[in-house]
């Protein structure tokens, strides 16, 4: 008795750090020694004569508390208490199976002979049982002291409470007045039986959990979670986000001063506005067996949402008002135009609707002592409200790095000064692509996939990230910082940081993993789409839809907006004409009959898979990038000119999309605008029309993003690629200088462009030369043109190298490895400067014969120089009168042979006079299996002609 008492007195006087349960009971123990020595006698001798099972089932209860499967004896059924392990590795109760053992000589698992001898203690079971015992008694510890009931936990279990469900079963009203509590303290124990009816973790008798909520659950994970945990027993119509935060806070056992945060699978923030945190699972689309990310941080981090007071608030007055709030529908409010304000409106539609008026923002106006007459009220019109807890005031990015998120374990303040410091100095110097091989280790390392989200948003896009986000990587650089840093259990290094010290340290611990990423590979990184602005307006997103085949998410209010035709309604297809439908007019209130291809051209080429439109397979696809900077308002070529560049471009490309659609060539274009930001301004189609629309209303505002731009073009590509794997790939850009404040980085971007076998040609605008975007056409097989004058650049963009690279000369292909470093861009300027037209190629069935004869005539010239310049001054001399048809090696008069090889008329005869085969084929040939090839001819026609134009 002596060496127990001995031992409980060392535990209490020597509790575990931060344990809430040891600090009390040490306080209490050392207040009253003997008084507890005295209880401990009296308890040892009123229990002396019971069994271990009977004093187990008093502190811990029978099954009925949810015991691992492995804690269970499978011959005694109850919890282990003194275990033991046979030599075949099966565990028992050792009282259980000494029984077993007298009247079986045998294992009762393995049926193999087993003698009592075999029994060793299973201390590492007996330390796990012992573990889930104190778990028990600290559970129910913890939720009494969430709500201030701690001073009643020891009654409690005298009462018999041994897991949360006898809160519920087994206290009544009269319990707790026996129990000794107050009128507010029962107050806080009905909010407690509230609080575990609402996280699902326990049910009332009458209503027991259905098959269908224990079917619906959700996974999550949080730093240093070995094993994914599960939830279970939610309704996803009436459980909420907030429901779920509450049981992964109760099922963790965090103390009442700690909340949670929850991230996607992919990192992006759940739980940010505490308005939709009220929402349901189903409204907020989390659906069964998702996967969630937890963060635990303090209570004081989060936003709150405020309580109002609506008692005096009417929905009265003698006009009316249309008002739409985002994925609720249309109110109709009571007002008075000539006295009301917006304010008054905000409080009568927050009555009627039942939204907070704290989360309800007018998108006409944020100015809520404005007057309603003031909005030229009409009937037409409807009020937009959007859902929010934050307004609309974008913060300073610089607000980013203020000390306003608190850590869970409490740092320094110059451990806090030198984190955000380092951080902030990380963000100025390592932003743009290039940071992602840090990202990715770093993600390696933690696991946390809303640290390496966060990261990629703040340092390689240079974008605001949410509270939520900034919690992320708060949190979770300090439990990475505290990994990679010595602590008090390691003594093999010559120090040893303390916890509260680790963000001193965030210097090292950046350099150390800026120095590890250069190594890692950065090609799987995904990340998740970071904007929330709708196009084209700019604004935040507040009922997103998409149009199919349009690349952009636009708003609902705009697209309604946009719809100023009649809509109609389908009611079915016309027989015997598949591509005629029967549509009905409301405005009219008749039935007409519409064209399918016509109105597939009307709303931009699409189709009903979601892609676009084509009435042939594409050969090529391009990208326009348009320069919409603010610098191009500023004057291009001469002064004389008096051109702005933005008006220059438009101009070039009118002309490009004029010739484009004259030629019918076989490609499609898609058009980005780039400035500050970059937007896919029109999807791949064929019909040009529509881009000329677009491209004369741009304005010219923002900086000159290009790199960013053409990673976004390279990103489009890649969508006609998966389609027409065959299809040549190219970038077309019209801009006017050099990049300014991009994300990623020129190299990064140069290097992708090669891999991916994408041609990049450019047209400058302006003063500036940009040779390193010089450099970027070179090295991927593009040109580079910077024309002097109107004429010269509309000329340019008329040449059918221009238009089209197929009846383009390939250049000689650049190993990507051969391009490190701006300079290796650069200097390709100074050897070859700017380009004036792209290199025609020959038609391949016309030069057919050269490529053979090529490398043999090289090597003979080399071995013979003297002997062909004689032979050439020789043939000058013979053919000098001779007509250009006799002298050019072209076909004028092509044939084809029955075996599908072209030769010219004359030659292939004379050819057959001495030999009776085919030159090529070897086979067996007489004239008359020679057939007129009128293609061959009419191509080599085409090619004069056009060799004759671009001379004049």
């Amino acid at each position: 008795m002596r060496e127990i008492l001995n031992a409980v007195y060392g535990l209490l006087i020597l509790p575990e750090a931060d344990d809430p349960l040891d600090s009390v009971l040490a306080e209490e123990f050392q207040t009253s020694k003997e008084g507890y020595e005295q209880a401990a006698k009296d308890d040892t001798a009123k229990n002396a004569s019971q069994s271990m099972e009977s004093i187990e089932k008093k502190y811990i209860g029978d099954q009925d508390v949810h015991i691992p499967q492995h804690l269970i004896c499978p011959l005694s059924k109850q919890m282990f208490i003194d275990p033991v392990k046979t030599k075949y590795g099966n565990v028992y109760e050792r009282k259980a199976i000494e029984e077993w053992i007298k009247t079986n000589q045998s294992d009762p698992l393995s049926k193999k002979e087993l003698k009592t001898c075999d029994l060793k203690e299973d201390k590492n079971m007996k330390k796990s049982a012992q573990e889930f015992r104190l778990a028990q008694m600290e559970k129910i510890y913890k939720l009494l002291e969430k709500f201030r009931l701690q001073e009643f936990y020891k009654r409690f279990l005298d009462f018999g409470i041994k897991e949360e469900q006898d809160f519920i079963d087994s206290v009544n009203d009269e319990t707790l007045k026996d129990l000794g509590l107050s009128q507010a303290e029962m107050a806080r124990y009905q909010s407690m039986i509230t609080y575990l009816q609402r996280i699902g973790s326990t049910h009332t008798p009458e209503m027991q959990p259905m098959k269908s909520l224990d079917a619906f659950h959700v996974f999550y994970r949080y730093p240093k979670c070995a094993e994914r945990q599960e939830i279970t027993g939610l309704d996803p119509s009436q459980n909420t986000v907030d429901d779920v935060m509450l049981r992964i806070c109760h099922e963790n056992n965090v103390g009442r001063h700690t909340s949670v945060c929850l991230y996607t699978a992919d990192g992006m923030a759940l739980t940010d506005d505490p308005f939709f945190n009220t929402w349901s699972l189903k409204d907020r689309h989390i659906v069964g067996g998702s996967e969630l990310y937890a963060i635990f941080t303090p209570k004081e981090n989060l936003k709150e949402l405020p309580k109002r007071d609506m008692t005096n608030i009417k929905n009265e007055g003698p006009d009316v008002i249309r008002c739409h709030i985002m994925l609720q529908g249309d109110f109709e409010i009571k007002v008075d135009l000539e006295h009301d304000t917006l304010r008054e409106l905000k409080w009568r539609l927050s009555l009627e609707s039942g939204m907070p008026v704290s989360v309800l923002h007018c998108r006409n106006s944020s100015d809520l002592s404005r007057k309603l007459s003031t909005f030229e009220i009409t009937e037409d019109l409807v009020l937009q409200f959007s859902l929010s807890s934050f307004d609309h005031v974008k913060p300073d990015l610089s607000l980013l790095f203020h000390n306003d998120v608190k850590p869970s374990v409490m740092q320094t303040q110059k451990g806090l000064s030198v984190f955000l410091s380092t951080l902030y100095a990380i963000k100025e110097n390592h932003y743009g692509g290039n940071f992602k091989t840090v990202i990715a280790y770093i993600r390696k390392l933690s696991g946390c996939n809303a640290l390496a989200q966060s990261l990629y948003q703040l340092v390689c896009l240079n974008a605001r990230i949410t509270r939520n986000q900034k919690i992320a990587v708060v949190e979770g650089l300090y439990f990475l910082f505290r990994e990679l840093l010595p602590d008090l259990n390691d003594t093999s290094g010559p120090k040893t940081i303390e916890d509260s010290d680790v963000f001193e340290q965030a210097n090292i611990c950046w350099a150390y993993l800026i120095h590890q990423g250069e190594n890692e590979n950065a090609d799987k990184e995904n990340y998740a789409t970071v904007s929330l602005r709708a196009y084209p307006t700019g604004c935040r997103m507040s009922e997103p839809v998409r149009i199919p085949g349009f690349s952009e998410v636009l708003e609902r209010s705009y697209i309604l907006e946009q719809i100023k035709d009649n809509l109609g309604l389908y009611f079915g297809k016309e027989k015997g004409s598949p591509n005629k439908i029967e549509v009905y007019d409301c405005l009219s209130g008749k039935m007409v009959t519409e064209n399918v291809e016509d109105l597939a051209h009307i709303l931009n080429d699409v189709r009903n898979d979601n892609t676009f439109k084509l009435t042939k397979t594409p050969k090529e696809a391009i990208v326009v990038l348009f320069d919409s900077s603010s610098s191009m308002t500023e004057e291009c070529y001469d002064t004389a000119t008096q051109m702005k560049r933005i008006e220059a471009v438009k101009q070039i490309f009118d002309s490009f999309s004029n010739r484009s659609m004259a030629y019918d060539l076989p490609h499609v274009i898609c058009l980005v605008k780039f400035n500050t930001d970059v937007e896919t301004i029109l999807d791949f189609t064929e019909n040009l029309e529509t881009f000329k629309e677009q491209v004369h209303g741009i304005e010219a505002s923002g900086y000159t993003r290009l790199y960013d731009a053409l990673l976004h073009g390279i990103s489009e590509l890649e969508k006609v690629k998966q389609r027409f794997p065959a299809c040549r790939c190219r970038i077309l850009c019209l801009t006017d200088g050099n990049d300014y404040r991009s994300h990623n980085n020129p190299i990064s971007v140069t290097n992708q462009l090669m891999d991916k076998k994408i041609v990049v040609d450019a047209v400058l605008l302006g003063k500036a030369d940009n040779t390193v975007l010089h450099g970027i056409s070179y090295v991927t097989g593009g040109y580079c043109f910077k024309p002097e004058t109107a004429k010269a650049a509309l000329k340019l963009l008329e040449m059918e190298t221009v238009l089209s690279m197929e009846m383009r000369a390939e250049r000689t292909e650049v190993p990507v490895s051969s391009v490190k470093t701006k300079t290796d861009l650069t200097r390709i300027f100074v050897k070859h400067g700017y380009d004036v037209e792209p290199k025609k190629k020959l038609p391949p069935q016309i030069t057919h014969k050269v490529n053979r004869t090529e490398s043999v005539l090289a090597e003979e010239f080399q071995t013979n120089k003297q002997g062909f310049e004689q032979a050439a001054k020789a043939e000058t001399v013979k053919t000098a009168g001779q007509s250009v048809e006799s002298i050019e090696k072209m076909f004028v008069d092509p044939v084809k042979s029955k075996y599908g090889i072209v030769y010219e008329r004359k030659a292939i005869e004379e050819w057959l006079k001495t030999n009776q085969i085919d030159p090529v084929m070897r086979k067996s040939l007489s004239s008359s299996d020679l057939k007129q090839d009128a293609n061959i001819k009419r191509a080599v026609q085409q090619f004069r002609r056009a060799q004759v134009e671009e001379t004049e």
